[in-house]
């Protein structure tokens, strides 16, 4: 019996696994997603955040009791990277303030010549009614989160 080979299941196989090889290398790329993480409770609240691929995430710890926000960056087996920020100076907040912090992908530009991160970090404090983004920089040391904006979200 002579057959056609359009009529065979393995001709089918083959065609279909080279069709979809060949779309699987044309097809556009997705970006890779990244987690970010932020986690709080009444003393204090932790976030991660991106620096730049191909290095480590960045960890921030807010105390709630001091308003004070501290941060690192891991890189070669050692916290390299480290930042610090007064927050209730920030929010004009000396007493019993309370905080809520969330990292996001915005990418903001710090003038300077140190690279900044691709993550920033949103604060909210509760009392005053204010959010502030604070970015930073990628270079060893202590260094600083530098406010970039800010909004009141009770309203002017």
């Amino acid at each position: 019996m002579n057959t056609r080979w359009t009529e065979t299941r393995l001709a089918w196989l083959a065609l279909g696994a080279v069709l979809g090889s060949a779309l699987s290398v044309y097809w556009p790329q997705e970006p890779a997603l990244g987690a970010y993480v932020a986690s709080g409770g009444d003393k204090f609240c932790m976030c991660a955040c991106t620096t730049t691929i191909g290095t480590s995430d960045a960890v921030f710890v807010l105390d709630q009791t001091t308003g004070r926000l501290i941060g690192a960056i891991y890189s070669n087996g050692r916290f390299g990277a480290l930042y610090v920020r007064n927050l209730a100076a920030d929010f004009g907040v000396t007493d019993k303030a309370y905080y809520n912090m969330v990292p996001a992908s915005i990418g903001a530009r710090i003038p300077g010549r140190a690279q900044t991160a691709e993550g920033s970090i949103f604060v909210g404090e509760e009392r005053s009614g204010l959010v502030i983004m604070y970015a930073f920089q990628t270079t060893g040391g202590v260094n600083e989160l530098i406010p970039v904006t800010n909004f009141n979200w009770r309203g002017a």
